[in-house]
């Protein structure tokens, strides 16, 4: 413990040392106004807080950012405080950059948040483990560049828009007296907060048969829906379980046949991230339940192997939900006869 206590108190005295350097400021995003809060989770002290902390501050300093710092330091509290925003909007503040420290005795695991004012949107985030050495600043100074580097296209916007609110009330205040809010540029639409574990899609897919199916079947109606579980932090890998309906109409020699087709399957997907449009491939297998029916010879209720892949892409619209589109390529193995088909697919998505 003491030996913890005299690298934070160098680290401490390094970031000092660090102010005094002269950096350039980042001319596209100088001028954005932050305010910065911490939680601190676990065993912790004050003496870490500050470092990291001052760390953060120091960098968004150098990079030509407005600090305003808010001292936020109760074990246990929720991550966005209402209270932490409450003030920044008071502030106009343009973000909220919040860091969750959890130390152990020789590290400590930091995650850094950035959030737009007023909404409370997740618009990047950062983390790391670090160890409790004299080069901490340095690390948490790296740790805060990438986590603007992430948002950077919010901040662009932030400080243009704060640019141009500041040169009209200065040079037109007319225009001023006019009541007109200024409102900031939500930018493109950010990536799916990482905490999400599961994802629900539900949605329309035909069957379009091919090759010898073609010759019996036609188009055919379907829907189709899957549950996802993202049990990793990087959303790349996912499992999970999918069910579709499809009903059609099948030509014989001597009578057509009313066909109904439910499979459901087992899913593994494989998608890219860190982009609010992702592409994805997934391959399925199961069974399905086979029902055929006319008015001559009844019903006939079967159970057949099933399989499928996917390509496609998912884009975030609004927070937790948006679409899904793809192209998949399935096969009913119904004894010798092969019902297979290409099933275009759109889809809601819903991620919690």
């Amino acid at each position: 413990m003491r030996r913890r206590t005299r690298v934070l108190s160098l680290c401490a005295l390094f970031v000092l040392l660090s102010a005094m350097e002269v950096r350039a400021a980042d001319q596209e995003i100088a001028g954005v106004r932050v305010t910065v809060a911490s939680v601190i989770t676990g065993e912790g002290g004050a003496t870490l807080r500050r470092v990291v902390i001052s760390a953060v501050v120091l960098k968004l300093d150098q990079l030509g950012l407005e600090v305003a710092e808010s001292a936020l330091d109760q074990p246990g509290s929720p991550e966005m405080p209402e209270s932490v925003m409450t003030r920044a909007k008071s502030r106009e503040d343009d973000f909220v950059l919040f860091a969750r420290l959890a130390p152990t005795e020789n590290d400590v695991s930091i995650d850094l948040r950035l959030y737009l004012v007023p909404s409370g949107q997740e618009v990047a985030r950062a983390r790391s483990v670090e160890a409790l050495e004299l080069t901490l600043d340095r690390a948490v100074g790296d740790l805060t560049v990438q986590l603007l580097d992430e948002a950077r296209s919010f901040l662009v916007a932030a400080a243009s828009q704060r640019s141009g609110a500041e040169s009209t009330r200065a040079g037109e205040a007319a225009s001023a007296e006019t009541g007109q809010a200024v409102t900031l540029p939500e930018g493109p639409p950010a990536a799916p907060s990482r905490d999400r574990i599961l994802a629900f899609a539900g949605g329309f897919a035909p069957l379009v048969p091919v090759e010898a199916s073609a010759d019996y079947m036609g188009l055919s109606m379907g829907a189709t829906a899957s549950l996802m579980l993202l049990p990793f932090s990087s959303d790349t890998f996912g499992f999970g379980v999918m069910g579709r309906f499809v009903t059609g109409r099948a030509r014989g020699a001597a009578a057509d046949l009313d066909l109904v087709l439910i499979p459901i399957a087992g899913v593994v997907q494989v998608a890219a991230t860190g982009s609010p449009v992702r592409p994805f491939a997934r391959v399925a297998g199961g069974i399905a339940l086979l029902r055929a029916s006319n008015d001559s010879l009844g019903d006939r209720l079967g159970i057949i192997p099933y399989a499928a892949a996917d390509l496609g892409v998912t884009a975030t619209l609004l927070g937790v939900f948006g679409l899904e589109a793809a192209v998949g390529f399935e096969a009913y193995f119904e004894g010798s006869i092969l019902i297979m088909g290409f099933a275009p697919a759109l889809s809601v998505v819903l991620e919690i």
